[in-house]
């Protein structure tokens, strides 16, 4: 029989089954794979917004390190640089306020797109404002 030039011989499709099969595979990969990629989101927010506070918890201890450097008599009893009430640390904005030694920090937002992109995923945790707020002693209270 001559060939035809219109039809492709030795060419097949898929069989029903395999297209089938196929799709099951991809539907057990988005059940397991979709819940495990938006955990892994969430703690990459959270981890965002710690690495964030700990940032700004070195900053602290940097502008501390300077007032005292400045004016050693400063020690027991800075309060902090007044005129930075937002601090940019990294995608984030931060604040600080210091009472009697004792730092109270807070990441407050994102400096960035990709900052606040991130504060907002994070924004919807359930512990949120636990995770976004630190106090650490900087200095002894004095008696």
């Amino acid at each position: 029989m001559p060939h035809s030039p219109g039809r492709n011989t030795g060419q097949r499709g898929f069989t029903m089954l395999e297209l089938v099969s196929v799709l099951l595979i991809f539907g057990i990969l988005a059940v397991i794979a979709v819940p495990r990629y938006l955990a892994m989101q969430s703690q990459a927010a959270a981890r965002a917004v710690e690495s964030a506070k700990a940032a700004l918890a070195s900053q602290v201890h940097v502008d501390y390190a300077n007032a005292i450097m400045v004016s050693p008599s400063v020690a027991n009893q800075w309060t902090g640089n007044v005129t930075m009430t937002r601090v940019t640390v990294g995608d984030f904005v931060g604040s600080y306020t210091i009472d009697s030694g004792s730092v109270t920090l807070a990441v407050i937002g994102g400096a960035t797109e990709k900052g606040s992109d991130v504060y907002e995923f994070a924004s919807g945790l359930s512990d949120f404002s636990a995770f976004t707020r630190q106090t650490f002693q900087l200095y002894p209270e004095q008696q």
